[in-house]
């Protein structure tokens, strides 16, 4: 191989490095202008819009997790039966393979329980609200709930957190302090900024201040709950 040959292939060698490098940069910088925040929606329209949309979403998730549900019961409920005949027909080829079905689906309908019993909800409450809608709990269920942030309930001048104002007190728990309950007639208990709660009974959980007038309180907490599965 000559020098000038060398040469040559040394040159097309840089000249497909600084190519290659071009080609990154730009990719990047592709990348980093896709990652530009967009400007924050604050209109009470708008905000009310995508809080309905968020709604409706989850609310069609679940449906359709329960319509899932209830198919794989009835769908195991027949491959049994059919699993039985099989079997008694003598078919044994048949019956295995329709056994491995059921198992399959037995473990799909675990995992779902499993998932349904540890999962988080963030939701936000209003202080002008006396009782805000968390989502469907079961009876044993554990939830972890946090609460950070101040509000300002019962004297709207006065900010304060989820643990209420101190020294006033309503129901056995200060005035303000974030409260929850399980079905529309369930027993209230004090949530505060952080605390566990095992649930009582199936039902809908709601959170909401500790205030009998709410209509003048200002402000929003952004809750987490961790729904953890059944204590036995």
């Amino acid at each position: 191989m000559t020098t000038n040959t060398i040469r040559s292939l040394t040159s097309k060698a840089t000249l497909f490095t600084i190519v290659i490098v071009l080609l990154s940069v730009a990719v990047l910088q592709a990348q980093n202008a896709q990652k530009v925040e967009a400007p924050a929606i604050k209109s009470q329209q708008a905000v009310a819009a995508i809080k309905a949309y968020e709604a409706a979403e989850a609310k069609a998730k679940a449906d359709y997790e329960k319509a899932v549900a209830t198919a794989r019961t009835a769908a195991i409920k027949s491959l049994e039966t059919a699993m039985a005949a099989a079997t008694k027909a003598g078919n044994l080829e048949e019956a295995v393979a329709i056994k491995e079905k059921i198992a399959a689906l037995k473990a799909e309908d675990a995992v779902q329980q499993a998932r349904d019993q540890n999962r988080l909800i963030t939701v936000t409450v209003q202080a002008n609200q006396r009782w805000t809608k968390v989502g469907e709990v079961k009876k044993g269920q554990v939830l972890e709930i946090t609460a950070p942030g101040n509000w300002a309930g019962c004297i709207p001048s006065v900010e304060h957190d989820a643990d209420g104002i101190t020294g006033q007190i309503k129901d056995n728990f200060q005035m303000g302090a974030l409260t929850g309950k399980v079905g529309d007639k369930g027993k209230v208990f004090l949530v505060g900024k952080s605390s566990t709660y095992t649930v009582e009974s199936d039902g809908i959980l709601f959170l909401g201040p500790n205030d009998s007038k709410v209509e003048d309180n200002i402000g929003e907490l952004q809750v987490t709950v961790m729904l953890k599965g059944i204590r036995r």
